[in-house]
């Protein structure tokens, strides 16, 4: 297996948990969506979508990479708020 193959297959690994946990994290902000989201939350989502996002481009997908980066924008202008 050479190294390409070794980082998609760790891509494949932890990409998994990071869709999973945003997804958790986006469902509790969806609970609270009356009042100020809470920091910690948008700042965990932030940093899952930013570690997902260095993992794509180290895997070589740009599609996924982009997709990442739009959801890291997307909980720093709710965080910024």
């Amino acid at each position: 297996m050479d190294i390409r193959e070794k980082v998609f297959a760790a891509f494949k690994k932890e990409y998994v948990g990071h869709v999973a946990a945003m997804r958790d994290l986006c469902a509790i902000l969806e609970e609270e969506s009356g009042g100020e989201p809470p920091v910690n939350i948008l700042e965990n989502g932030k940093v899952r979508a930013h570690t997902l996002k260095g993992a794509a481009r180290a895997a070589g997908l740009p599609p996924v990479q982009d997709m990442a980066f739009s959801l890291e924008q997307i909980f720093n202008r709710v965080k910024d708020k």
